[in-house]
């Protein structure tokens, strides 16, 4: 057998391709080897060509669709049969003066927090 020799880039296979050449050709073939060989490529063909043929999702798309129509319209039965208690806003004040005055003390709480926070804010940034 011969060393090859990578570094010089000496590389002499063609003795061994004639020796591996024999060795095959020594080989017996099985009898009916040629025509189970062809039957099972016709049989992965076959299933190749089923499986492309049969969609695999169109089940999942049916039931999203209905899980999705089924989720609305309980969604929308809910809110259509659902009772309200409320029908309408009520005052919370009998008296409109004393509901002003109500609403003016809030506001002028408002704007007394907030006019401390900005001043805090404008010492923090200077």
């Amino acid at each position: 057998m011969e060393k090859i020799d990578i570094n010089n880039l000496d590389i002499n296979i063609l003795p061994l391709e004639g020796e591996l050449k024999g060795a095959l050709e020594r080989i017996p073939i099985p009898e009916g080897l040629e025509e189970r060989l062809e039957a099972k490529i016709d049989e992965w063909d076959e299933a190749s060509r089923t499986v492309a043929i049969r969609p695999k999702h169109n089940a999942k798309k049916y039931f999203a669709l209905a899980a999705s129509f089924l989720l609305v319209c309980g969604i929308g039965l809910y809110f259509a049969l659902a009772p309200t208690t409320n029908k309408g806003t009520t005052d919370t004040y009998s008296d409109p003066q004393l509901a002003c005055r109500e609403a003016e003390r809030a506001l002028n709480l408002l704007s007394a927090n907030l006019n401390k926070g900005l001043t805090q804010y404008e010492q923090a940034i200077n």
